[in-house]
């Protein structure tokens, strides 16, 4: 059985999960920075908010599969660099499987399917 993923790692996981979801997978034999750096060049301007959220986690998740486990400090920015661009990259994997351009901005777009009732 696989150990559980830390903090950091559960965060770039989830950086990797919603990025692929949005169509910006990861590609085998990328380094944290390499992928951060090509998710953030697809993105282009849209990347806005989260540009320095994705740099964070490249940056905590390369310390910690390099150097080993991580301090809490690193934990916690993780954790807050995760929720920071968790919202942004599920709006760009809604606007994905709409088919809307990434840069559209429609709250239909952006805010999943409706509510049912």
């Amino acid at each position: 059985p696989r150990a559980p993923l830390d903090p950091v790692q559960a965060a770039f996981a989830g950086l990797q999960d919603s990025a692929a979801a949005a169509g910006f997978p990861y590609h085998d034999g990328q380094t944290p920075a390499e992928f951060a750096a090509a998710l953030l060049a697809r993105l282009g301007e849209s990347a806005g908010d989260i540009r320095g959220a994705v740099e964070r986690l490249a940056r905590l998740f390369a310390a910690r599969q390099y150097g080993g486990p991580v301090a809490g400090a690193a934990a916690d920015e993780a954790r807050a660099a995760w929720e920071a661009a968790r919202r942004p990259l599920h709006r760009l994997a809604w606007r994905r499987r709409l088919g809307r351009r990434a840069d559209e901005t429609s709250p239909s777009a952006t805010d999943g399917p409706a509510e049912v009732r």
